[in-house]
């Protein structure tokens, strides 16, 4: 008997410190203000590296549900004749962005998960950051790679958990900016490409570097927000 009010009790004990845990999360960034780059995603060069782009047409639908402030659509096609589309967002609510990951969004679409792993993505200047590269299949033929991360400052994410840290709060992203005024915005990256051959991903990570390169210099371009100058 006193074995089971123990258990009740320690249980009782961690939801509640868990709740005030949300709770002082929450207290320490609600009020937080995102400082937005003056440039826009559309400045993003047409030519990166060994890739040449071009605009493709967002979907309105698509740009509304992902919850992104901006968001742009390119396909870029390095000089093997390797294509790959990109979408890049940026989002002032990184709660919102970070539910509409590829293990989401293209199971939603039918897709079938083959595997995941984790490559690294060299940046002169940046941190080298380890994002998400998945393959994926759809009926037993057609295959592709999908490289995506989220970047929020030099905190890089993949999902929900990533954001808040779920039971253990104290290590998610949010955790680290509680108590601040002003947090920067974050940033998705999502590049998907026909698995073609091994030096898909190898050429898949070559582009990333260029893009995460460039976002290093959009950030840079943050201003504060008007309230907090």
């Amino acid at each position: 008997m006193n074995s089971i009010v123990s258990r009740l009790a320690f249980l009782i004990a961690l939801v509640a410190a868990v709740h005030c845990g949300f709770i002082v999360i929450r207290a320490g960034t609600q009020n937080a203000q995102v400082r937005l780059p003056t440039r826009s995603l559309h400045e993003l060069p047409v030519s990166l590296g060994n890739w040449r782009g071009e605009d493709t047409e967002l979907d309105p639908n698509i740009f509304v549900g992902t919850g992104a402030r901006e968001a742009l659509a390119r396909s870029y096609t390095d000089r093997s004749g390797q294509s790959a589309s990109l979408f890049l967002a940026l989002y002032d609510d990184p709660g919102a962005g970070v539910y509409h990951t590829p293990f989401n969004c293209y199971r939603a679409q039918g897709w079938t998960n083959i595997s995941e792993v984790r490559m690294p993505v060299e940046c002169p200047g940046r941190p080298t950051i380890f994002v998400s590269l998945s393959t994926w299949r759809k009926s037993g033929l057609q295959q592709i790679q999908v490289l995506c991360w989220y970047e929020m400052g030099e905190h890089v994410l993949f999902d929900r958990i990533d954001w808040s840290g779920g039971l253990w709060f104290w290590r998610g992203v949010r955790f680290k900016f509680r108590g601040l005024t002003t947090w920067p915005p974050m940033y998705k990256v999502l590049l998907e490409a026909q698995d073609t051959d091994s030096l898909t991903s190898h050429r898949l990570v070559e582009l990333a570097a260029s893009l995460r390169g460039w976002l290093g210099e959009l950030s840079a371009s943050s201003e504060p927000p008007a309230s907090a100058r």
